[in-house]
């Protein structure tokens, strides 16, 4: 668990990093891993500090462990399409948790 914790604060703090070098504010969709929940506090902990560094909307999609990484995408795109927080902006940026 303590792994997990540091490696989901070092992703953060590097999305926080990239995110000084860049003055607009970019909307995050954090992917969570196979079999993850976004309700775990790994995963509340990583969108928390990610909302309150970068100064934008972040939020997790679970991923689902049953279909092909294709249809996984093909679900994922379609999420964002539908999401107004993803689907009208010029650039989005993703994190991939597994």
């Amino acid at each position: 668990m303590k792994a997990v914790l540091i490696l989901t604060l070092f992703v953060s703090n590097l999305v926080f990093a990239l995110r000084l070098r860049d003055s607009a504010a970019i909307p995050v969709i954090v992917f969570g891993g196979m079999g993850s929940s976004c309700s775990h506090p790994d995963y509340t902990l990583l969108v928390d500090e990610q909302k309150k560094g970068l100064s934008t909307h972040v939020e997790c999609y679970q991923t689902n462990v049953t279909g092909s990484i294709n249809s996984q995408a093909k679900t994922a795109c379609s999420m964002l399409q539908q999401n107004s927080h993803f689907n009208s902006v010029a650039e989005i940026n993703v994190v991939g948790q597994s």
